[in-house]
Formats: C-alpha cells, structure tokens, sequence
C-alpha cells in the first residue's frame, strides 16, 4: 500500500468512512439515507505532502469516473441516484481539500425535479455549508450535460443557475454543454475531458 493512500485511509477510518468500503455490501442494514461511502484514488507517485487534496460530491456521474489527476489526491463522496437535496455536509470525512467538486443536476431532471429556483436554493445552501466547514476550499459547480435523455430547455435553466450561484457566492461554473454518452444519460470518458482540464487548472493555480 502506497504511503499516500496510508494517509488518506488513517484520515476516513475514524469518521466511519474507512469501515463504509468494507460494509457496503450489507445494503439491507443501511438507514434510508447513508452517509456516504467515501473513495480515496492516489496517484503511484504521488506525495500527499506536495498534492491538492480534491473532495467529490455529487451523483453517478461523479461517483463513475477515476478522478485521478496529477498532482491531486482524490476524495470521491459522490452516490449513484443522489439528489441535492439528500447531501449532508455534516456527514462529510474531516479532510482539508484545496478543492470541493459538485455535480449535480442529472438526478433531478430525470425524476421530474426540474424547479431552476428549487434547485438553486437547494445549491445555494450547500455552498453556504461547504464554505463554513471548509473554510479555505475552492468550490467548482459542474454543469448539467446535455446527453440524449435530456430537455435541453431544462438542462438550461439549471446551468443558468449554477453559473448566476457561482457568481453570487464566489465560486467557479464548469460548463458542460452537450457531451458524449454511452446510454443516453452517462458519459463516456472522452466526455469528461472538458471538466478534467478545468480542474486541474484550478488546483495548479491555487
């Protein structure tokens, strides 16, 4: 085991989060909301001391994908099917993160939940909560990607959202735009080479 994942792993185990990769088979004796089971993902040569620490949050679009990036030691918190309204920060891991990803959006399109203002309060609060705990993170919001199964009028009003919520509050929008998708909702890895850039640009400018 590398030194780095040493470190992270001694970081998640106290808060639970350790235990969560080895219990989550047991689904039957989850509550109805979980806190999450949080990933650490360490680059081979990297050294935690030098690296930017990068929290994960969001839904299966976050949850699927490597985040392995240089330079950057990643903490993926995000869940499959998971809403806005359903993320806790108080059940966050007690890590320091240079950076805080969120990217939500899809999840509520596809279950009817398409209220732009709903939603924006909803983000509004979590980035209020995410500032407080972790005082000197950046916030990037990813945007919602247009794919097959989605109305682009509505995947619109939620990006206007975002981009108005990271300019109000001091945080960053990754525009998504229409992107590549394997089923119609999920995206390839090509399509998210636009969001890989953006954040390794912000952790390197740090």
């Amino acid at each position: 085991m590398s030194r780095a994942f040493s470190v992270l792993l001694l970081v998640l185990v106290p808060a639970g989060f350790g235990l969560g990769l080895v219990l989550a088979p047991r689904l039957a004796s989850q509550p109805p909301d979980p806190a999450p089971v949080c990933r650490p993902s360490v680059p081979e040569q990297v050294d935690p001391g030098d690296a930017a620490l990068v929290l994960y949050l969001g839904n299966s679009l976050v949850f699927d994908h490597d985040w392995v990036l240089p330079g950057t030691l990643a903490v993926n918190c995000a869940r499959q099917g998971l809403r806005a309204e359903k993320l806790r920060v108080p059940d966050l891991p007690d890590v320091t993160p240079a950076l805080i990803v969120l990217g939500f959006g899809t999840v509520e399109l596809l279950q009817g939940k398409s209220d732009a203002t709903a939603f924006a309060e909803t983000m509004a609060g979590h980035v209020a909560a995410l500032r407080q705990r972790f005082a000197d993170a950046q916030i990037l919001l990813l945007g919602v990607p247009l794919t097959d199964d989605m109305v682009g009028s509505q995947v619109a009003a939620l990006n206007a959202a975002l981009a108005d919520l990271a300019w109000t509050a001091g945080a960053h929008f990754a525009a998504a735009g229409t992107l590549p998708s394997y089923d119609g909702v999920h995206l390839t890895r090509a399509g998210y080479m636009g969001w890989r850039a953006r954040i390794a640009t912000l952790v390197e400018n740090r």
